[in-house]
């Protein structure tokens, strides 16, 4: 296999994005993180903006297949930006939302992610398993975020 023939690339690259679609058609609310609609829930409830920053182009997809587009205000278009670590997704959407990163959160669970955020001078929430001792504040699930804490934090950044 030459991968190195951009044709060749680009017909991988389209059938692995078409393995990735068709997974997602399974998808339903069943499917979705635990803890996700509770803490998208409490943003609503604190009438906070809230954007989703992926590179993938599929993310609004997967969202419509979970039931949770309608939580989101903003979604930004990676096609145009730089990837994580750079912070340009992050910026596009507090810039969206004429905000100052030190009034935004951002939620990552890879460290490119956190360190994205981190350079957006957001305070950063790290999710997950890998190594983000470098996010403000570092949880293994989102269902393990205390909303007391997470209050805590909203009303210092408010």
């Amino acid at each position: 296999l030459n991968i190195s023939d951009p044709q060749k690339m680009d017909q991988l690259l389209d059938e692995k994005n078409q393995i990735y679609l068709d997974k997602i058609e399974k998808f339903d609310p069943s499917h979705r993180m635990k803890g996700a609609k509770e803490i998208l829930d409490f943003f609503k409830q604190k009438q906070l903006k809230i954007a989703l920053g992926s590179a993938s182009h599929n993310a609004p997809k997967l969202l419509e297949k979970l039931k949770l587009m309608h939580y989101f205000d903003y979604i930004v278009d990676p096609k145009t930006l730089k990837s994580k670590p750079h912070p340009d997704i992050f910026n596009d959407a507090k810039d969206h939302f004429h905000l100052e990163g030190q009034a935004c959160i951002g939620i990552e669970d890879a460290k490119s992610g956190v360190d994205a955020i981190k350079k957006a001078q957001m305070y950063a929430i790290g999710v997950g398993s890998e190594d983000l001792s470098h996010a403000d504040w570092h949880v293994e699930a989102l269902d393990t975020l205390d909303l007391k804490i997470l209050n805590q934090i909203i009303e210092g950044k408010l």
